[in-house]
């Protein structure tokens, strides 16, 4: 297997950025791109993992490919952002391509991240998980992939992590995998832990929740047996779902966290 057959991605640029030499990564918790939708406004790298590896298989290469697309396009910092799986990408990739371009200032945005998958984590029954491990034990490559790139402790626990990890304190899984990396985390890496029970904790921060027609449509997309099966998980209770949500007075949005995270000095 290639790079290029279990990656895509796709560069968009946008003609007046509302900021400059910066690029957003958006690691993709699915086959399809993450927040494609979404207003960056500022030029932003798109790119899923077809294989659904959680962004281990051939991870330095793909970082040395970000790498490249970087100094072509000159880029000087970088905002890795990403959800569950995704979310685990942002970590590593961010901490990957910090490694080969040390002159550029690499941080992350990483919402409700799985934080060890390998050896096997019994904390992790998503259905993508016990894929991926099935997937393992009957290829080689990713396997060893696993064995270098399967846990975050090592990357967040180094003196230039730097970035924003996000999670539904209230959902037992979410919350298990944050404790385990709480001692181990730098001081560049900031911890928000938010009053939620479900996994899909970057969802209010990329809509509009006060508009209650806008947060249900929403939470039907993400309901189980739609879409994505991990993302999904314990959104079976809209009602409770809006309290939660509701019982926050602010919420910053996406793109302000991401400006935060390119505005830092680390």
């Amino acid at each position: 297997m290639t790079l290029s057959s279990n990656y895509k991605m796709e560069l968009r640029k946008y003609q007046t950025p509302i900021l400059s030499n910066a690029l957003i990564v958006s690691c993709s918790h699915k086959a399809n791109y993450a927040f494609y939708k979404y207003p960056f406004d500022i030029d932003t790298l798109f790119i899923s993992d077809l294989r659904s590896t959680y962004f281990t298989y051939l991870a330095g290469t793909l970082a040395r490919k970000i790498s490249d697309i970087v100094a072509l396009q000159g880029y000087n910092r970088i905002c890795f952002v990403g959800c569950s799986k995704g979310g685990y990408g942002s970590i590593l990739l961010s901490s990957l391509v910090g490694e080969i371009a040390s002159a550029i200032r690499c941080s992350f945005l990483s919402f409700a991240p799985q934080t060890r998958i390998f050896p096997q984590n019994n904390n992790l029954s998503f259905p993508s998980y016990r894929k991926l491990i099935e997937l393992a034990n009957r290829d080689r490559k990713i396997y060893d992939c696993l064995i270098l790139y399967g846990d975050l402790s090592k990357y967040l626990a180094k003196k230039e992590a730097h970035g924003r990890i996000i999670w539904s304190e209230n959902n037992r899984k979410d919350n298990n995998e944050i404790q385990r990396i709480l001692s181990y985390a730098g001081p560049g890496v900031i911890k928000m832990a938010m009053p939620f029970s479900f996994h899909a904790t970057a969802l209010p921060f990329y809509i509009d929740y006060s508009d209650e027609s806008t947060l249900s449509r929403a939470l039907e997309k993400l309901m189980p047996n739609k879409r994505d099966e991990d993302v999904s998980e314990n959104l079976d209770n809209i009602s409770k779902i809006k309290k939660e949500i509701e019982s926050c007075k602010y919420l910053p949005t996406l793109k302000d966290l991401i400006y935060l995270n390119f505005q830092e000095r680390h």
